[in-house]
């Protein structure tokens, strides 16, 4: 899976019914997660245990995969199953011959869907911590500016998301405004929020 070593390979199958206890999830939401998953399978453990990497287990990271039964999901139950055992999760998401990655930090962070055979993830870094760190990158597409943390970056391209999706709806709500003292009201926010976003 993923072009791991063979010795990360591991099959540990996970019923749901385990999942339900866990979450304590009632009735409709089981129902939600089942429209949802058809199985799961731990197939990877990326620690100590499997693969020398000096430092401590405290970013080792397993992979579960996550087999779909249609790409229209539910965030909410990845983001559940991110949260499934105390430590770092990488998600493969498979529909068919179809995948993508998906992994939690402050917000669920996913690739493109991709026939499967063409993900590959490599072990970049020389502890775990970084090696956790290049995948959360490469799975969100997250470029570290100037001197940001992970943590730090994501939070900046959660405020610039969502200053983008602001501005969009002005400019779409200016084009369609008639009156003109409104129109140029619009037009005046969304020239302010472009300027907050060219500071960060």
């Amino acid at each position: 899976m993923l072009g791991l070593p063979e010795s990360t390979e591991v099959r540990q199958r996970i019923n749901k019914s385990a999942i339900y206890r866990k979450f304590q999830l009632d009735n409709s939401q089981q129902v939600k997660f089942d429209e949802d998953v058809s199985s799961l399978v731990i197939v990877n453990e990326v620690s100590s245990q499997t693969i020398k990497i000096p430092g401590s287990d405290e970013n080792a990271f397993f992979v579960l995969e996550v087999q779909l039964k249609h790409q229209n999901y539910d965030k909410k139950n990845i983001e559940g199953l991110s949260k499934l055992i105390d430590q770092n999760l990488l998600l493969v998401l498979r529909y068919e011959d179809f995948a993508r990655l998906a992994v939690f930090k402050t917000v669920l962070h996913e690739s493109e869907w991709k026939p499967v055979e063409e993900y590959s993830i490599k072990l970049l870094g020389l502890s775990f911590d970084e090696i956790w760190q290049s995948i959360i990158c490469s799975v969100g597409e997250i470029e570290i500016e100037n001197d940001n943390t992970l943590s730090q970056q994501i939070d900046l391209n959660i405020q610039k998301e969502k200053l983008r999706k602001e501005i969009d709806k002005l400019e779409k709500l200016a084009r369609k405004e008639n009156q003109p003292k409104k129109k140029f009201e619009l037009v005046s926010q969304k020239r302010k929020l472009e300027e907050e976003l060219k500071k960060l």
